[in-house]
């Protein structure tokens, strides 16, 4: 093996610490100062590395921010449409809110920031795409209904989703979501979020 191929795993393997530093800082410093206060020089001061190395991974803040973003938005919409039922058609509540709950506490402290920063409405906004194209994907004739009807539809499920769920994450992460779940489905009467069917 020449000296170039074997050199080449030990490269990528820098590349690959040396962004994950960038990014585990970046996160560290949404959670302690908030996103609109970073600075490519504080990212590089907690990284351990300078500035010109920040460039040989990222053009600007705001390619770093919005891989950041764009990480979190995918994230967060596998787990909205993982609680589909056989009939591909339906979302079961308990599953969404708890593996929600499973992610949000894989980074509480960063999600709770998140969650403090940003309006639900700008959640709803952010998410609404992305959904549904999760669900039309999932389920092809989704994509034949109605798409301002399915997209208003969309809407409702991620807005009192994100709602309700948030507020228990912010204000009551101590009572076990299970016990949410239940108190929705007793005022409902419904163990399903999402119904493409009407």
């Amino acid at each position: 093996m020449a000296p170039s191929d074997e050199a080449a795993p030990k490269l990528d393997r820098r590349v690959v610490r040396t962004r994950r530093a960038i990014q585990a800082a970046f996160r560290d410093l949404v959670v302690h100062e908030g996103a609109g206060k970073i600075t490519v020089s504080a990212i590089a001061r907690k990284a351990d590395i300078d500035r010109k190395t920040f460039y040989l991974h990222y053009a600007s803040l705001d390619e770093l921010a919005e891989e950041q973003g764009r990480l979190v938005v995918d994230r967060i919409t596998q787990v909205l449409v993982v609680g589909r039922e056989p009939d591909g058609i339906t979302v079961n509540l308990r599953t969404v809110v708890t593996e929600l709950a499973a992610l949000f506490q894989e980074d509480p402290a960063f999600y709770r920031r998140v969650a403090r920063e940003l309006s639900v409405d700008s959640m709803v906004d952010t998410l609404c795409e992305p959904v549904r194209q999760a669900i039309v994907a999932s389920n092809p004739p989704a994509a034949e209904l109605d798409q301002p009807g399915l997209d208003y539809l969309i809407r409702f499920f991620l807005a009192g989703t994100l709602s309700g769920f948030v507020h228990w994450f912010l204000t009551e992460p101590d009572t076990p979501i299970d016990e949410v779940v239940d108190h929705i489905q007793r005022a409902t009467g419904d163990s399903h979020l999402f119904h493409l069917t009407g």
